[in-house]
């Protein structure tokens, strides 16, 4: 390079609202993230009603790991409960993990309740996108 021609040093400075923004951003491609959809039953007049309790986990099968629920959205923790319509009414929430291991092939979803209750999918197999659809019940 010759003389002058020298790069120039620059202080870039992020506004703390776009910064924010893109930190969520790379925390959303550390995690795993389940859509979720569960529909009322039958048994129940109106449907019954769902909730999430804070011991849920994606549990790996083969070796027990288990990796903790980090935040629900449009699902209430225990004991608070959102109550279905009718029978036939759905519920969509969506559920936050740690990233699943590269060393997973697929996982359960296990909801831990006092009453042995709880949720749980099994055998959903691991994607590249760590961003996953399922059913309950």
């Amino acid at each position: 390079m010759e003389k002058g021609n020298e790069p120039s040093k620059r202080l870039i400075v992020i506004n703390s609202s776009l910064k924010q923004i893109m930190l969520s951003a790379l925390e959303l491609e550390s995690q795993t993230t389940l859509h979720c959809k569960i529909r009322g039953t039958e048994i129940y007049q109106h449907g019954g009603w769902a909730n999430i309790n804070p011991n849920t986990f994606l549990i790996n099968r083969h070796s027990n790991e288990r990796l903790k629920l980090i935040h629900a959205e449009n699902i209430p923790y225990t004991p608070h409960r959102y109550f279905f319509r009718h029978p036939n009414d759905f519920l969509y929430f969506t559920l936050l993990f740690q990233k699943i291991p590269e060393t997973w092939a697929d996982f359960c979803l296990y909801e831990e309740t006092p009453f042995g209750d709880g949720f749980f999918v099994g055998e959903v197999p691991k994607n590249k996108s760590g961003i996953y659809r399922i059913r309950i019940n």
